[in-house]
């Protein structure tokens, strides 16, 4: 704690400021004597000190625990700014049993009760005369443990006692909100005024229980705090499903079903003009007659248009000279002569800032990339990085390309609690930046990188249309080549080598919608001139998973990170992932006496498990989708040792251990943008609404030595002839095209 903060008890002597809306006070207080730090404060001229900041309004007569920070005003003079502030009551005889079952086991809480019953024993535990002797089941270390939750959970335990029966919420998550609303008090106030900031706040939560929540509680069918709530869940719905923004007639009918409330009602709503007023949300909506929108992709998109725009606007001076002799310097590296369409790909890289380079799998598009490089080498004062959105798609471009390369949120560096490092306001050093795998990235991170680029760079995007789109809103790198602003070279030609790929040819059938003529074999067989796919047919889920299994007992023994089992769904049936991993776990690293493992939900994690980070970890500079292998387990405190591809031994604590998954098998989007020397890959009709022709072919372009498709025929013919490439709502290829 810094000198300047002070941890005081206070009583409310006079409100100079409250408003109601946004919880921000100003109040003088008297502060109590002889409590931690009350020997520290200045008073003012009328013996008080005026106290700041987000809090409840102060009830007078009441004691308020408060953590302050010194801070000057020029209109009420010296005075301090909250922290953390919440009322100093004791929990009675009556509400402890309630508040110790919610940070204490059950049987811990019937065994305390059996022996102080008729005593208050959180204040016995305050004042260190509780006699954890006479409670069965506890000893020394299990008291001290004991203890240190209940002191935790003290300034908490108002709005745990009166948040948690109501509402369902947890202790954890209370004192999460609490902290960041900075009081307990606060957080009670908020939640019973509107329940419905449940469903923003509150992970897992959700409108629909928060929507239980409030009208269990009271709250009327047309509030507009309900009415309000429900835009900005259908709108965020609509945005998670990759639309920017959603016809106005859909948002109703969405609304009247979800609210079963008349469809007049709605409108009328929607009609207002202090509408927003009533959403609750750290970003804003617009629906005005025709469309309903986020703000916040809104503005994502905006920013990409007016970026590319800046880009494309200001050339820079590159004076080559030897633009010729360096691509035939590039080809004799690489050992084959560049097609045509390779050839003005890089040629037009040269002449143009901002450049995107498409086409199916084996089309050279990293023979591009390595083309591109070598021709601006000539200069050698310009500074390249690649980048991708995932850890292994960025280790894939520096693995063929040497480009020195990493995902988005590492090159921007991204910090949890101030954001963006590189913006438009400090902009990255780079004179060439190459994208790859930018179909996977959504408006909000391409925002953040496109408006991070320096005036005069270039900005390579490279990437294929057929594979999945990305997860989020936005669909830039479709918009981009539809709104014919940007210069895009279209990849068509499959190298030689490609061709005699049963990968590459049966591969680029599908993403034509083609559906291979082996498909309804009833034996396995090998295609392609290089036998390098396996396609084993079956109808029978049974023989689909005996399938893999034999095939994971022939690679077992190898190197466990060459080897990847890829199927569609990661919970439900037979071939999920869920289901694989506990399967290939036991063949690739079964159970031992003596090696060390974890539970984590209802599978366990060994030392010497391949495992997956889910979600970016920035702290420890591990990001989502970066595979590893388990080195070391600590039992007794559930740390584990990991040695990530690319960023070698981290250690991670019990918290990181949500974090962490099993990766024998693993989803078809998790892969995207990753490749594997060996693939399984599974499709069966249990999947039947995730199938489509994208999901198939970016799960097939996985493998780049040998792929073995297992599947039910009729399963495959389905995604294949399904085609999930449907426009999405958005508004960039329009802000492009004007």
């Amino acid at each position: 704690m810094s000198e300047k903060t002070l941890e005081l008890v206070v009583q409310a002597e006079r409100k100079l400021f409250y408003s109601e809306d946004t919880s921000y006070g100003i109040f003088a207080v008297t502060v109590k004597q002889n409590t931690d730090d009350s020997d520290k404060v200045k008073l003012n001229e009328y013996g008080n000190v005026s106290i700041k900041g987000s809090m409840p309004e102060l009830e007078w007569g009441k004691n308020y625990k408060t953590k302050v920070k010194e801070v000057y005003d020029k209109r009420y003079g010296l005075g301090y700014e909250v922290v953390s502030i919440y009322m100093d009551t004791a929990v009675t005889k009556d509400s402890q049993e309630e508040f110790l079952k919610t940070i204490l086991t059950k049987k811990q809480v019937e065994e305390i009760m059996k022996v102080y019953k008729d005593d208050n024993v959180v204040e016995m535990i305050e004042e260190d005369t509780f006699d954890y002797n006479k409670v069965h089941g506890l000893g020394e270390k299990t008291y001290e443990k004991l203890k240190e939750k209940v002191l935790g959970n003290l300034k908490y335990r108002n709005a745990i006692i009166k948040l948690s029966e109501k509402f369902g919420i947890t202790h954890n998550t209370i004192k999460k909100l609490s902290d960041e609303y900075g009081s307990p008090d606060l957080l009670i106030k908020k939640v019973n005024e509107n329940p419905y900031i449940l469903a923003h706040e509150v992970k897992g939560i959700g409108f629909k229980k928060s929507d239980q929540i409030a009208l269990s509680s009271g709250i009327e069918k047309d509030s507009p705090n309900r009415i309000g709530a429900c835009v900005h869940y259908i709108l965020s719905q609509n945005s998670s499903e990759g639309h920017t923004w959603m016809p106005k007639d859909k948002l109703v009918l969405k609304m009247v079903d979800e609210l079963s409330l008349g469809e007049d009602v709605i409108r009328e709503f929607l009609n207002r003009e202090d509408v927003e007023q009533d959403f609750i949300s750290n970003s804003d909506l617009t629906v005005d007659n025709e469309i309903g929108y986020l703000d916040r992709d809104y503005n994502d998109e905006i920013t990409i248009s007016d970026n590319v725009k800046r880009l494309l606007e200001i050339k820079g001076n590159y004076n080559l000279m030897n633009i010729e002799s360096s691509i035939q310097s590039s080809e004799e590296e690489q050992g084959f002569s560049f097609t045509e369409e390779q050839k003005n790909a890089i040629e037009l890289a040269i002449e143009e800032n901002v450049i995107a380079i498409v086409g199916k799998a084996g089309t050279g598009k990293s023979s591009i990339i390595k083309g591109i490089m070598k021709v601006l080498s000539e200069r050698d004062d310009l500074e390249f990085s690649g980048c991708a959105l995932s850890g292994k798609a960025s280790q894939r471009i520096e693995e063929i390309t040497g480009l020195r390369s990493s995902t988005i949120h590492r090159l921007l560096k991204y910090n949890p609690q101030s954001g963006f490092t590189y913006n438009q306001e400090d902009k990255l050093p780079h004179d060439v930046i190459i994208v790859d795998e930018f179909s996977m990235v959504n408006s909000y991170i391409a925002s953040r990188l496109i408006r991070a680029i320096k005036d005069g760079a270039k900005l390579i995007l490279v990437g294929d249309v057929a594979q999945l789109p990305p997860i989020g809103a936005g669909n830039c790198l479709v918009d981009i080549i539809n709104s014919k602003s940007v210069p895009v070279v279209e990849l068509t030609k499959v190298h030689r080598q490609a061709q005699k790929s049963g990968i590459l040819s049966k591969a680029n059938e599908i993403r034509g919608g083609i559906v291979f003529d082996e498909i309804d074999n009833s034996k396995s067989v090998k295609l392609g001139e290089l036998k390098d796919l396996w396609y084993y047919p079956y109808k029978n889920k049974d023989n689909i998973i005996k399938a893999v299994v034999s095939l994971a007992e022939k690679f077992k023994g190898g190197n466990i990170l060459d080897f990847q089992v890829i199927t569609s769904m990661k919970k439900r049936g037979q071939l999920s992932t869920n289901s694989l991993n506990k399967v290939l776990q036991d063949i690739f690293n079964p159970d031992e006496i003596g090696k060390a493992s974890i539970k984590k939900g209802d599978f366990m994690i060994r030392v010497g498990d391949k495992v997956i980070q889910q979600g970016n970890n920035y702290d420890l500079d591990v990001y989502n989708g970066t595979l590893g292998i388990v080195r070391h387990i600590e039992p007794a405190s559930k740390e584990m040792v990991i040695e990530f591809e690319g960023r070698g031994r981290i250690e991670y604590d019990k918290e990181l251990l949500k974090d962490i998954d099993l990766a024998y098998a693993l989803t078809t989007h998790k892969c995207q943008g990753s490749q594997f020397k060996h693939v399984v890959s599974v499709f069966d009709y249990s999947a039947y609404m995730m199938l489509s022709r994208q999901l198939v072919y970016t799960s097939l372009t996985r493998a780049q030595k040998t792929l073995f498709l297992i599947a039910e025929p009729r399963a495959l013919k389905h995604g294949i002839k399904t085609d999930h490439s449907i426009k999405r709502n958005t508004f960039l290829e329009d802000f492009l095209k004007k």
